[in-house]
């Protein structure tokens, strides 16, 4: 069990580099590029409705809907979900507090649409004004870290809970509020929230 668990935590580690990693190019080569496809591209109907709909999994309150239901009628995991609860909210915190530091427009902003040229100086601006928080994405640090917490729980579920994710995650860009970049970014932090919340936490199973 012990090494299932190591080989679990070093897996979600090398995930979460290679998405921190990724995010660094994206800013440079396709952040524009996919902003503005994405402006001129409309998903169809049903296919739209359904990526709108898994914002639930990375909003704050979804999160809190999802953890309460689970809390009540599943009494025998409480240790595991209070687990994947503390998982979820490290995630959302480091992700937003973030974003007080690295300034950057939003693509919907109206302000700028190049990646590179959508960056503010450092620690400019309101922490409130939303317009200029894109990076990193809360929302996407938030679903990614639901979905390592919930497959903690429910292991079973993993790939439901990650194609969940991965709609969340698709939403923040199809809806234009951050660039690819600011959601591979959310889900680096995520990822190595849990990595270090698994790496530290062995008697949680």
């Amino acid at each position: 069990m012990q090494t299932s668990g190591n080989r679990q935590s070093f897996a979600w580690l090398v995930i979460g580099l290679s998405a921190g990693l990724t995010a660094i190019p994206c800013t440079f080569f396709c952040d524009t590029l996919i902003a503005q496809s994405v402006a001129k591209f409309q998903l169809p109907g049903d296919i739209n409705k359904a990526v709108q709909l898994a914002e639930v999994f990375a909003h704050g309150s979804g999160v809190i809907a999802i953890f309460a239901t689970l809390w009540w009628i599943d009494r025998d995991r409480r240790r595991l979900i209070q687990f994947a609860m503390g998982m979820t909210l490290l995630s959302s915190v480091i992700a937003n507090v973030l974003k007080y530091p690295f300034s950057r427009y939003r693509p919907n902003s109206g302000t700028a649409i190049s990646g590179v040229d959508s960056w503010l100086a450092i620690f400019d601006g309101s922490f409130w004004d939303s317009t200029h928080r894109s990076f990193p994405s809360g929302h996407s640090a938030t679903a990614v870290a639901l979905a390592i917490g919930l497959s903690i729980v429910y292991p079973r579920g993993k790939y439901f809970f990650a194609t969940f994710a991965l709609m969340a995650c698709l939403q923040r860009i199809v809806s234009q509020a951050h660039y690819p970049s600011d959601v591979l970014a959310g889900a680096a932090i995520a990822t190595l929230c849990c990595w270090i919340c698994m790496r530290f936490s062995k008697g949680v199973r």
